[in-house]
């Protein structure tokens, strides 16, 4: 499944405005662009789509939870949503259930922290259907539902659905495992990370077209160029923020990130921008190239790349 496909998953199944869905896809983006393995059938480990929602899970420091994993800490806001229903149980414990009432774009976070184990196997039912049965680890397991989820597996705003949790794997004997559940929040709500002492660096090497201020990083910046014959535009940024890259008037980058940390987003090639935005840009013709950020809070830079990032 491709970016536009899962865009298009998401937009067919919730209830919530189509920029809602665009910002956070985006933001998701990048995470699956920095994963590392890969689940058959191709799908990055780094999402997984439940309904209107994505599945993932990254690992994180100290936790102050007693339902959370050892050695995780599970923040109450991630990537978008906030986290207030939890599902967790201690081996020898092998079954779980959770009620969960749909009030619209939704996240899943599995974890299995397994003690000796690096990775197991779950499985995950709703409302009596196999959902899930794959890898589970502390970095969650990835899955995407059917393009019926909807409707197969009797899932409804305002209703509730049963999520059923089993641990088959005999050779997972201690440790903690389990899911959370988020919700949605518009980005104007969202409880925000506080920033680092000393932010990541930003990649050097291709051709910087537009940057940041360094007192006002969320300050807009317009300029002209000619516009070469190859390669690509890429947002990259080391902090939380919506970013908004327009050429000629018409957006070729729309993406949001909630944390800190290096992350990227690219135009596409410039030989799918006719076919992608309806924009035909010839090499040597003038553009004007605008970015409009929202709440950066550290640097941010448009580059043009002869390739992208991976």
């Amino acid at each position: 499944m491709n970016e536009a496909e899962l865009v298009e998953l998401l937009r067919e199944r919730a209830d919530i405005p189509d920029e809602g869905h665009r910002t956070r896809v985006e933001g998701v983006r990048a995470k699956v662009r920095r994963s590392r393995w890969q689940q058959a059938g191709g799908i990055l480990a780094a999402v997984v789509v439940v309904l209107a929602g994505l599945l993932y899970a990254v690992p994180r420091g100290p936790s102050s939870d007693p339902a959370d994993p050892p050695g995780e800490s599970l923040p109450t806001y991630q990537d978008g949503y906030r986290f207030s229903t939890t599902a967790f149980a201690t081996l020898p414990e092998r079954t779980k259930e959770v009620t969960y009432e749909v009030k619209g774009d939704f996240l899943v976070y599995a974890h299995c922290a397994i003690t000796d184990l690096h990775r197991t196997t779950i499985l995950i039912k709703v409302n009596d259907r196999v959902w899930y049965d794959g890898p589970c680890d502390r970095n969650g397991g990835p899955v995407l539902p059917p393009r019926d989820a909807r409707t197969a597996y009797g899932i409804r705003l305002g209703q509730p659905i049963r999520i059923e949790l089993s641990l088959p794997d005999p050779a997972a004997r201690t440790g903690r495992w389990g899911i959370r559940i988020g919700e949605a929040v518009a980005f104007a709500d969202y409880s925000f990370p506080p920033r680092p002492s000393q932010l990541a660096a930003l990649p050097r090497g291709d051709q910087v077209v537009a940057w940041s201020h360094p007192e006002h990083p969320d300050g807009q910046f317009e300029t002209r160029f000619p516009w070469p014959d190859a390669g690509e535009l890429v947002l990259w940024t080391n902090s939380p923020g919506r970013f908004r890259v327009f050429v000629n008037g018409v957006p070729v980058v729309e993406a949001v990130f909630f944390d800190y940390g290096v992350h990227w987003a690219p135009s596409g090639p410039i030989s799918e921008w006719s076919r992608l935005y309806g924009l035909d840009v010839k090499p040597g013709q003038e553009v004007v190239l605008l970015v409009i950020p929202e709440r950066a809070a550290g640097q941010w830079q448009v580059t043009q790349s002869p390739a992208q990032p991976r």
